[in-house]
């Protein structure tokens, strides 16, 4: 990028947002399949082991994906 008159402030910021992107979209993909392979899981499972269909409970997958979301200081 400086052959074409970048400057390094400008490619920093420039990886540092194709960076969060690419995170966020990652992250986004996961929780959507995440989900359903869980649901899935849980059924599976629980009547492997008890016989008994297991529950999901959705708050026990997006709280903590919340939280690993929170902004995080860096340290450059």
């Amino acid at each position: 990028m400086k052959a074409i008159g970048s400057n390094k402030k400008q490619i920093k910021r420039m990886i540092s947002a194709e960076s969060i992107f690419i995170a966020f979209m990652s992250w986004l993909l996961t929780a959507v399949i995440g989900v359903p392979i869980e649901y899935v899981g849980s059924i599976i499972m629980g009547n492997i082991v008890i016989d008994t269909p297991l529950t999901i409970n959705l708050a026990s997958f997006i709280i903590p994906n919340l939280i690993w979301l929170r902004p995080k200081r860096v340290y450059v």
